[in-house]
């Protein structure tokens, strides 16, 4: 699923206004993923934020959002007036924790929206019995 959208803020004291898009692949999470996932909360465990809403952000949100993340870029822009004056572009698969926790909440909001849709089971709100993975009785032997 592809997310496309851009935060503008208004302008500041010194007439400069910020700009961030993000263009990001979200896709259903395959064991790589999974994977960074794991390392990601691990991560989160072994050097933990003193803030604790970052440190929900470290072991909940970072991880499932970055784990399903096939591809996309983070631009960000500094105007003044109309005329760019400042920019970047980063691949979103390095986003740092401190980086993501910074992304506008439009972003993070829709990221998440796209994952719970790629991915229903991730979804730690609404679970429910229709959306738990379904393990055969053949499979729960052979475990």
């Amino acid at each position: 699923m592809q997310i496309k959208h851009t935060v503008r803020s208004a302008p500041d004291e010194d007439g400069l206004i910020n700009e961030v898009e993000a263009d990001l692949t979200v896709v259903h999470m395959n064991i790589r993923g999974g994977m960074l996932r794991s390392k990601l909360v691990g991560d989160a465990f072994a050097d933990p934020r003193a803030d604790p809403i970052d440190q929900t952000i470290a072991v909940i949100t970072f991880p499932k959002l970055m784990g399903c993340l096939e591809a996309g870029t983070i631009t960000r822009k500094t105007f003044k007036g109309e005329e760019v004056i400042d920019g970047s572009v980063q691949d979103a698969r390095t986003l740092t924790l401190d980086e993501f926790i910074a992304l506008p909440d439009e972003i993070g909001v829709l990221w998440s929206a796209a994952v719970i849709q790629e991915n229903p089971t991730l979804d730690s709100v609404a679970l429910d019995v229709n959306r738990q993975p379904i393990v055969t009785e053949d499979a729960a032997k052979k475990s």
